[in-house]
């Protein structure tokens, strides 16, 4: 009975020493994989995304977030995924994933450059600029103290201009504040 006793205390002790579990296994696993995928994803030759890699890691973002939807790494797969999507020309997927980061995660630190850059995707990528407008708008109202709230506001004053024309509004703009 000692035995017993004493071989159960051992195994708890044991069990009990050892912190990771499958789940933790899994979840390392799948970041070390993402990880991976990410320096793949950049060639340093081009400078530019692998399209092929990139879609692969963004099903691996989703699998992560899908997996872990609660875990600080979800959050920061979302927000890389978006950027990675924007990348690739899926604008559409980078607001979708930019507007999940805002619902699951909105106390992240970069959710009012979520929302920025959903206005910036809107007016630049699909160019529709009432959305755009209306994305610049709501981050304005929501995050008024941001670093960014002085690109939106000039960005909603300049909405549809040229890039030739915004070039002449900063050089006039430029003479005038080196003038007074």
């Amino acid at each position: 009975m000692k035995k017993i006793w004493l071989f159960s205390l051992v195994v708890v002790t044991l069990i009990s020493c050892n912190p990771t579990t499958p789940h933790d296994d899994e979840r390392s696993n799948m970041i070390e994989k993402i990880s991976e995928m990410e320096q793949q994803c950049f060639s340093d030759n081009t400078l530019s995304y692998n399209s092929k890699i990139g879609l692969e890691t963004l099903k691996e973002y989703q699998k992560f977030v899908e997996k872990y939807p609660e875990d600080s790494m979800s959050a920061n797969y979302l927000y890389m995924g978006a950027q990675l999507s924007k990348s690739i020309n899926l604008y559409g997927e980078a607001i979708t994933r930019y507007n999940k980061l805002i619902r699951m995660f909105p106390e992240d630190k970069r959710v009012d450059k979520a929302y920025f850059m959903i206005g910036m995707i809107y007016e630049n990528d699909i160019k529709d600029i009432d959305k755009a407008k209306e994305a610049y708008q709501v981050f304005i109202e929501k995050f008024p103290n941001s670093d960014l709230i002085d690109d939106a506001k000039f960005l909603i004053e300049n909405l549809g201009k040229s890039d030739e024309e915004l070039l002449e509004l900063l050089k006039s703009k430029s003479k005038k504040d080196t003038i007074a």
